[in-house]
């Protein structure tokens, strides 16, 4: 990945980063309302690496949002 493509918005065509990974995004968020911990989502292999999602968490406020609303409907904080 280039240096110029890292530093661009997390878009791809207009679409924000939960659009283009909403499969994925609907699995965690599931996983987590289930009380998963996301170190343990990130170790099934068919999931992204803890640091990908980590990142997605820091730069993408609405995912973090789904997440965060997913731990509490786990009942955990």
């Amino acid at each position: 990945m280039s240096v110029a493509s890292r530093e661009a918005p997390v878009r791809a065509r207009g679409r924000t980063l939960v659009e283009v990974r909403a499969p994925i995004v609907r699995r965690v968020c599931r996983r987590v309302a289930a009380g998963e911990t996301i170190e343990a989502i990130c170790r099934d292999p068919l999931m992204p690496l803890r640091q990908d999602l980590h990142d997605w968490l820091a730069e993408e406020p609405e995912f973090a949002a789904m997440v965060k609303a997913a731990r509490g409907r786990s009942g955990r904080e």
